[in-house]
């Protein structure tokens, strides 16, 4: 198991690498185009879609991950992927109609304006295909196609981006080139990764099958909602405590800091389905114990190294006013390598117990915005770093306690503890 999970961990890997990389390319290029209100309209729009997916699709794709590897069947198999599939489409279909019909009043109610309508037309029928995309892509995360999946992330990537420039340099679209550009990536990714496991979807819509997929995955929707509430509710008690100029440092930081996903969203993305998979075998938490061993010491190490040479990195890649995140990106990849290690503790995802993710986020929220006040009154903007850290430790504290009732890894401390117990017991 641990030989599958390094080879698609590392296929994940360049994948992330690759997508990354073609991330901070096009930063020049859309500040070259974008004035900042430009980018502030973009990103208004880009997290209220992200917050509409989440309601909008009732995390159905989660439901389908968990269900499908314990089908009995391939035809059953079939009936899961299908229904979760036209269950989204449905749901986002009779959401597109709604906005059409209130668009006039959404861009009233957003930008004081009806000149923004059209754009938010292009991009809301972007989210939609976005999120089919993103169902249709992750379907070969769960059939273990590791290479597929990361030839076609990367296709949708550079189509996205090459897309986007073209249309900006040549055909003048401003902010609409960025969501045409997903709309027809999305397109190619449908297509794709539809060629790649067409065995599992046809016709079918199955009642019940779509209860037990909800009875699943309505408790995440709380849940996932309170996380990207954790993600920017830093950004917005330093932007009430200390200033503008704060919260541009800190995002600047956090992005910096978030090249540690490219080292922990591969071998998440490998673990999660060979889990599922596999979690029957009684070698699998031995195998997830010593592989979690592995991730720890590469941690460590790379949180380290941004501590020492995290200013060289800031002098490099960014301008003199921005240098003073570098003492704010070694918290934050910390903070990162915290949230990102709950994939190794996941009784509560196998145990289907959902209702334990939403009080987890619930209680890490509300931590992290006590930590935030707190902390940023006293150290400033370093005090947004601490506060999240210690919430995102908290986080996966909590997942750890509640996971291992439910699915017992057994980690170098559980049997360092149950050693020490043994002796005491002896002598």
């Amino acid at each position: 198991m641990i030989k599958k999970i390094l080879k698609d961990s590392f296929l994940y890997t360049l994948s992330t690498l690759m997508t990354k990389g073609i991330g901070f390319l096009m930063i020049p290029i859309y500040t070259a185009f974008f004035s900042p209100k430009d980018f502030g309209i973009m990103d208004m729009i880009k997290i209220t879609g992200s917050i509409l997916s989440i309601i909008i699709g009732l995390e159905i794709h989660q439901a389908v991950a968990r269900f499908f590897p314990d089908a009995e069947s391939e035809d059953k198999k079939k009936v899961i992927v299908s229904t979760g599939l036209w269950s989204i489409v449905t749901l986002y279909v009779t959401f597109l109609v709604i906005i059409l019909i209130f668009i006039k009043q959404i861009s009233l109610l957003a930008f004081h304006s009806v000149d923004y309508k059209d754009l938010l037309i292009i991009a809301f029928f972007s989210f939609e295909l976005n999120f089919i995309y993103f169902f249709f892509h992750s379907q070969l995360k769960w059939q273990l196609k590791s290479k597929e999946n990361v030839i076609i992330s990367f296709i949708y990537t550079l189509l996205t981006a090459s897309c986007t420039f073209i249309l900006l340099k040549f055909y003048g679209f401003g902010i609409k080139a960025v969501f045409i550009a997903q709309i027809i990536a999305s397109i190619v990714g449908i297509i794709l990764s539809y060629l790649c496991s067409k065995d599992y979807y046809s016709f079918t819509f199955n009642i019940r099958q779509f209860k037990n997929l909800v009875s699943f995955s309505s408790p995440l929707i709380f849940s996932t909602l309170i996380a990207y509430a954790m993600l920017y509710e830093d950004r917005i008690i330093i932007n009430i405590y200390l200033s503008l100029d704060d919260v541009g440092l800190y995002g600047i930081a956090f992005r910096f800091a978030s090249v540690v996903s490219i080292l922990t969203v591969g071998i998440q993305t490998a673990l999660t389905p060979l889990i599922y998979n596999n979690y029957k075998e009684t070698e699998t938490p031995k195998a997830i114990a010593k592989l979690f061993n592995y991730f720890i010491i590469g941690a460590s190490l790379f949180v380290t190294l941004l501590f020492i040479f995290s200013k060289y990195i800031v002098m490099g890649f960014a301008a003199e006013s921005y240098l003073n995140a570098y003492k704010i990106i070694p918290w934050l990849a910390m903070s990162l390598f915290f949230s990102g290690v709950i994939n190794f503790v996941p009784g509560i995802f196998i145990a289907k117990k959902t209702k334990w993710i939403m009080y987890i986020n619930f209680v890490a929220f509300i931590t992290n915005l006590g930590f935030n006040i707190i902390f940023i009154k006293l150290f400033g903007l370093l005090g947004a770093a601490y506060a999240t850290v210690l919430s995102s430790f908290l986080y996966f504290m909590l997942y750890y306690f509640i996971g291992q009732k439910y699915y017992y890894i057994p980690f170098i401390w559980t049997r360092l503890r149950l050693f020490k117990r043994r002796n005491v017991n002896e002598n």
